[in-house]
């Protein structure tokens, strides 16, 4: 159905839709950056990579981009910032990951464990890479965010890259302060300005 602004404007397409497009992302400098940091960290296994910006900076729609540009030999797993704690962070990861099945029973969480380092093992012995992508992760509990940096070490060989978006908050924080974990890089994405982007 055809938006009246897209008549007045003369759009070929609605512009506002709920879920992120990444046909609408303007690459300012930092976006740029971001991707290319994103990109780099999957294919390099660099461990955590947190990608920052203030709400409506296009961090969303910059992991869509990401999505749509990967290398076809990489597994993602995309997380939202809905999870309780770490047995639902572990369950959820499998499901996107298709180790189980959505609606199966919840199961102890170093069944999940065994499971993720299982297809973890296959996955690096095939050549392929793992990415688990968690959207607003400065809205996850504390010890959910601790997970992450477990599943990540227990994988010596970073076999999985961690990918946190989110405002610049805690998670940097968290992350950067710990002595325990792997390999990080950060970058912050901005909002367009007339001086710094043409």
């Amino acid at each position: 159905m055809e938006h009246l602004y897209q008549r007045h404007f003369g759009l070929a397409r609605a512009p506002f839709n709920v879920t992120p497009d990444p046909s609408f992302l303007y690459l300012t400098s930092s976006h740029r950056e971001g991707l290319a940091q994103l990109q780099y960290g999957i294919e390099a296994r660099r461990g955590f990579i947190v990608l920052t910006g203030e709400v409506g900076t296009g961090k969303t729609t910059l992991i869509q981009t990401l999505l749509r540009e990967i290398a076809e030999r990489t597994h993602t797993a995309l997380l939202f910032s809905s999870i309780a704690n770490p047995l639902e962070l572990m369950r959820y990861v499998c499901e996107e990951f298709k180790l189980v099945e959505p609606l199966e029973h919840i199961r102890d969480f170093h069944d999940y464990i065994y499971l993720l380092n299982d297809f973890l093992l296959r996955r690096y012995r095939d050549g392929e890479n793992v990415s688990l992508i968690i959207d607003e992760a400065q809205n996850l509990p504390s010890d959910v965010l601790e997970s992450t940096t477990a599943v990540k070490l227990r994988n010596h060989r970073r076999q999985v890259t961690a990918n946190l978006t989110c405002r610049p908050t805690r998670v940097e924080r968290q992350i950067e302060c710990s002595a325990t974990a792997p390999t990080k890089a950060a970058n912050h994405v901005t909002p367009p300005s007339p001086s710094s982007d043409s």
